[in-house]
């Protein structure tokens, strides 16, 4: 019962008045009469009612007492507040299937991780729920959350038993839980879902089965699951290369969670290149003291005169460029081993050869290709040659790019990207005309659409004084500008063909003066020859975009193969390890490889991690209030009571 209105208890205080009306009450007094016979008459009949009189009195007292209590309490208006808040017995489990549940306790020789503990949890909550004849829904948190049971009751409870031992008993190739990603979980995604429930029933429980502490829970029951100092968890967590005085220093960041550790950091530098070997791998092991949660950045330098054991290093060991770099450590009771080792690639980078060739060449094409090439240099190892004059004969074969300049190859090369500028002549095979050149003037350059060639150009603040309009061009050509209408500049890139023809010198243009035309360079080798990837080192759940220059790039890596023929393509990333591309060249001619590394997330390796916010929300709506009136009950109360009252000072008149 709750009262609407408190103030009305004020009226309580009428108790008080009461009490000074029987206090200040005069006492009977005692009266001689002209009449001993009735005198001594009514004193016979009051001696015998004496004890009834009494005990009217009290029960008087007492009714006017309840009246006023009834009254006050009718101010207050009484009733019986509904929240709606009744519910079954219903609980949502959801299990933490992110890296860190992969976490053994150091002397756990049956290397019970995490998550095995969280399902085991999770069957003695099912039994209780089912037991008691609740609802039960089962949310397993990965790389996305996947719902395994959704209100389900206990005529259920048979595949629910079979599911959660399939949790248990399934194992991947580490002979880790297959069920528990390598990456993060989704846990606000997981919790999106517990809050669908928890919207249709306020009262149902969420509980989370994870190692990870919270400081807000939101109203989620965190059970946890880690076993406190008996983990510790020693992991690299990232590896880096710098070339300094020619050579190469390499960095890594090496942390012991839950507790000091004393390890052992061995350095793996492979110094293979592209088509051979050229020396024996360089081997290096540094002992270092880890103190609890504290990063130590382990450092080696091989341009240093003596090893980390105090011997003098070896020519050999001097390090210019190398094909991998792995820094790993090994630690009896460590709580996760896949975090021990990281592996960085992209010291050797992939050789892209261009030719530049010209009968009468300017510095803005080789100032052009020069900062570019500077600018590519963390992902091509560009090679520039130039052919200038008409005394040598330009290749059309064995480069990646080819630039003519106010001249036509005998042939168009078939192995390699063909720009064409300020061509003479056209051969027949390319199927484009030509039209007259045009008069002296001033002519606005204009970008018909969006192409990938003018990205970051602002090509209509463009002029030329001159140019030579593209009349007819076949199927596959793109125009990319155009001038008074008609395409100065068209491209075709298709498996079978790359070329791009420009009909205007650059010494009749202010693109060559400007910011545009080194983007227009740019562009050609974004558009022409991609990176097959810009970063070496990926965590796990992330996604990459691959791009190839051939017709297909087959992809290896996380124990599968796959072959891609459409690009850009997107690939998530869910394994640990070493992935390697190929791919056939345009043109059929050459094969190259190229490799990057993917790693558990390093926030992952904080098996003691604690987050400020549980993420996500399982917010309860505010159930709707109704309210049941009691005053109808305390006024039939009170009008009895008023009617005892009456009848009782009646009869104290008789």
């Amino acid at each position: 019962m709750s009262l609407l209105i408190p103030l009305g208890l004020l009226g309580l205080l009428g108790l008080a008045v009461l009490l000074i009306i029987y206090i200040i009450k005069p006492n009977y007094q005692q009266k001689l009469v002209s009449s001993t016979f009735i005198w001594k008459l009514s004193l016979k009949y009051k001696k015998k009612r004496i004890p009834i009189n009494k005990l009217r009195n009290l029960l008087l007292l007492l009714c006017q007492i309840l009246i006023l209590i009834l009254l006050a309490f009718i101010l207050a208006q009484p009733a019986v507040v509904d929240k709606g808040m009744k519910r079954d017995n219903e609980k949502v489990a959801v299990i933490d299937a992110s890296a860190s549940m992969l976490a053994v306790a150091q002397y756990d020789e049956e290397k019970y991780t995490r998550f095995e503990r969280a399902v085991d949890e999770v069957i003695e909550l099912a039994n209780e729920t089912f037991e008691k004849d609740g609802t039960l829904t089962i949310i397993l948190a990965g790389a996305e959350p996947e719902t395994l049971f959704f209100r389900v009751k206990s005529d259920a409870q048979s595949e629910v038993f079979s599911k959660l031992a399939e949790l248990k008993s399934a194992r991947d190739e580490s002979f880790n839980p297959a069920y528990c990603t390598y990456g993060s979980a989704d846990i606000a995604g997981a919790m999106a879902v517990a809050e669908t429930v928890t919207v249709a029933n306020p009262m149902a429980e969420v509980l989370l089965y994870t190692g990870k502490t919270y400081l807000n829970k939101n109203g989620v029951n965190v059970v946890d699951m880690s076993r406190g100092a008996e983990e510790i968890n020693v992991a690299i967590l990232d590896v880096r290369a710098v070339l300094e005085e020619g050579y190469y220093t390499f960095y890594a960041d090496v942390v012991s969670y839950g507790g000091n550790s004393e390890v052992d950091i061995d350095w793996l530098i492979n110094v293979s290149v592209y088509g051979g070997v050229d020396a024996e791998p360089v081997r290096e092991k540094m002992h270092k003291y880890l103190y609890k949660d504290e990063v130590t950045t382990v450092v080696f330098d091989t341009n240093s005169k003596k090893r980390a054991d105090g011997s003098d290093r070896p020519v050999t060991d001097y390090v210019y460029e190398y094909f991998s770099a792995t820094a790993s450590t090994s630690v009896k009771g460590d709580a996760i081993a896949e975090d021990n080792s990281v592996t960085l690639y992209g010291g050797v980078k992939p050789m892209l050869k261009v030719q530049y060739a010209s009968i009468s060449p300017n510095i803005f094409f080789s100032s052009a290709l020069m900062s570019i090439a500077n600018a590519l240099r963390n992902r091509w190892d560009v090679d520039i040659d130039e052919v200038r004059g008409t005394s040598d004969t330009p290749k059309t074969n064995g480069y990646d790019l080819y630039i003519f300049e106010h001249r036509m190859p005998a042939s168009v090369p078939t192995d390699g990207v063909v720009i064409l500028v300020n061509p003479t002549g056209l051969p027949n095979e390319l199927g484009v005309m030509l039209g007259s050149a045009a008069a002296k003037g001033t002519y606005n350059l204009l970008a018909p659409e969006a192409h990938p060639l003018v990205n970051f150009m602002n090509v209509n603040k463009l002029s030329v004084s001159t140019y030579t309009p593209i009349n007819t061009y076949p199927e596959g050509f793109t125009p990319v500008m155009l001038c008074e209408g008609r395409p100065v500049v068209i491209s075709k890139n298709t498996a079978d063909e790359k070329i791009a023809i420009m009909t205007f010198s650059l010494n009749y243009s202010d693109i060559a003066v400007t910011f545009e035309f080194p983007t227009f360079i740019y562009n050609i080798f974004e558009y022409f020859i991609p990176s097959t990837f810009t970063q070496f080192i990926f965590e796990v759940n992330d996604s990459i975009t691959l791009k190839a220059r051939g017709a297909s790039l087959d992809v290896t890596g996380g124990g599968v193969k796959n072959t891609y023929t459409e690009f850009p393509t997107e690939l998530t990333l869910t394994q640990i390890g070493t992935y390697t591309t190929s791919q056939t060249l345009f043109g059929g001619i050459s094969t190259i490889t190229e490799n990057f590394f993917v790693q558990m997330p390093p926030v992952e390796s904080n098996i003691g991690l604690v987050i400020d916010v549980m993420p996500g929300s399982v917010v309860k709506p505010i159930p709707s209030t109704t309210y049941d009136d009691l005053l109808i009950y305390f006024a039939a109360a009170l009008v009895l009571l008023l009617f005892i009252e009456w009848w009782l000072q009646s009869r104290s008149r008789i």
